[in-house]
Parts: C-alpha cells; sequence; structure tokens
C-alpha cells in the first residue's frame, strides 16, 4: 500500500468519525420536531390545539349566553343539551371584515343542515365576545342581515365576567385594533350532547362539518 493510499484510509476514517456525531445531532433534532409537533401533523399552535381537542374530547364548563331576544341559553356542562351537536363561531357584531365572511360562509351550512333534515339535531351559535358594545339591538341587526331566525341559526353573546373563560376554554385570541375594532381567530367550533368540544374547523370548511354533522 502506498503512503498515500494509507493518508487516503485515515482521512476517510477521520470523515466517518466526523460525520457520524453531526449525523446522530440531525437526527436528535428531528426527533425532537417530531416529538414536539405531534408528529408534524402540528406545526403551529392552532394546530396542535386542534388535534389536542379532536384526541381528548375536553369538557366545557358551562356558559350561560343571551341570546339576540334577551334570552338565557347555555353551551357546554355536563347536564346534556338539547341537540346532539352544537356549533359555535365568535363574532363582534361590528366587524367589517371576516365576521361578514363567516356569516356567509355559516348561512350555507345552515342551509344545508335543513335541507338533509338535520334540523333537529344541531343548533348553530353566533357568539358575540364583545357584550359591551354588542346590544341586544345589535344583535338582532346581525341576525336580521343573515336571516338567522333562531330556529337552527341563533345570535348571542357572551356575559362580560366571563370573557376570560371563554378564550381560555375555546383557545380564542382576541386583540384590540385601533382601525378595524378587534383580531380574532375565527373557527367552528363544535360541542357535542356531553357538552365536550370535540373539533374545531376553519370557518370557511362547511364540506368537513357537515360531514361531521352528517355522522354524528
Amino acid at each position: 500500500m502506498t503512503r498515500a493510499a494509507r493518508l487516503g484510509g485515515r482521512g476517510g476514517l477521520g470523515g466517518a468519525a466526523y460525520f457520524l456525531p453531526s449525523l446522530l445531532t440531525v437526527l436528535l433534532g428531528f426527533a425532537g420536531i417530531w416529538l414536539a409537533t405531534n408528529g408534524l401533523q402540528a406545526l403551529t399552535d392552532e394546530s396542535a390545539k386542534r388535534l389536542r381537542i379532536k384526541r381528548e374530547h375536553p369538557q366545557l364548563p358551562a356558559f350561560v349566553l343571551q341570546n339576540m331576544n334577551g334570552q338565557e341559553i347555555t353551551i357546554g356542562g355536563t347536564l346534556g343539551q338539547n341537540t346532539s351537536v352544537t356549533l359555535v363561531e365568535f363574532i363582534y357584531t361590528t366587524c367589517p371584515t371576516i365576521c361578514k365572511t363567516a356569516g356567509s360562509s355559516y348561512g350555507q351550512l345552515r342551509d344545508r343542515v335543513e335541507q338533509a333534515g338535520l334540523a333537529p339535531t344541531v343548533r348553530m351559535l353566533s357568539v358575540s365576545f364583545d357584550p359591551q358594545n354588542d346590544t341586544i339591538e345589535n344583535l338582532k341587526s346581525y341576525a336580521e342581515l343573515h336571516k338567522a331566525a333562531g330556529d337552527i341559526w341563533t345570535i348571542a353573546r357572551i356575559n362580560a365576567v366571563d370573557i376570560e373563560r371563554i378564550k381560555r376554554n375555546f383557545g380564542l385570541r382576541i386583540l384590540e385594533d385601533e382601525i378595524w375594532g378587534y383580531q380574532h381567530n375565527t373557527a367552528i367550533h363544535m360541542i357535542n350532547a356531553n357538552g365536550q368540544l370535540s373539533d374545531i374547523y376553519d370557518i370557511d370548511d362547511i364540506d368537513s362539518v357537515f360531514a361531521a354533522l352528517s355522522k354524528s
């Protein structure tokens, strides 16, 4: 064996000795990401939250709301609901942008629920997180705008004392905005008959929501 070959052999071993620890570091890092993101399925806090809820079905405490007619209604709790499924979206009625789009999607979902004969087992709520500004009159106006008559789809507002509990239990993020009023995450939250939060869907993914309702 020549001197060059011997040097090449030592160089090869040295390269391997350097490469293996580096590869191990990469693999350990990837494993950490895999575990931290639920197998790369949850790359954001929102998707991680949705995966957890779909898996665990956390029990919601009872929240008393006031609907557009001034009546008290309840979501969550362990006493059971009058319907098998309750759908909840969070809004504020003076929203000039995404809430109007969300209302349109919700209206399409209401129509499909009614046409499929699912109305007796489904309750749809648009719930304002801004009770100070969303008066009963404003709730009624929003209901009239979106043709939410209260039979399937009802407009309601939270009690101001419950805002932090609502945010915590539903994962709602609300930021005040000087231009638009608020910035907030929009979604359709599904609550089963046991008062458990069972799933969360994008506000415009009414196909997936309807498919889930058809199976419930």
